[in-house]
């Protein structure tokens, strides 16, 4: 039985990370607490070797794996490690 492989191809180069914070604090109505809206974008890249058997995912796809990930795990890591409490996490 004959194998076929595909040598992957060189990495690509990362891109420098780009990352900009803000930060809203809203006051709080009717004797409620205050409120604070963060909101951390980021923008960066991995070194992937490209076509490998494995690699079937588009560059929109990752993005998109990568955003959900973050998003669910980066705020319960930030309030757990400051000591805060997520409210509707």
């Amino acid at each position: 039985e004959d194998f076929e492989f595909n040598f992957a191809q060189p990495p690509v180069e990362p891109a420098p990370i780009a990352l900009s914070v803000s930060v809203h604090l809203q006051p709080g109505e009717g004797g409620a607490r205050p409120t604070a809206q963060v909101l951390v974008k980021s923008t960066f890249s991995l070194p992937v070797e490209r076509g490998w058997p494995r690699d079937t995912n588009s560059e929109d796809e990752v993005a998109r794996m990568m955003r959900d990930t973050l998003s669910d795990r980066l705020p319960r890591f930030a309030a757990e490690h400051l000591g805060l409490q997520l409210q509707g996490a």
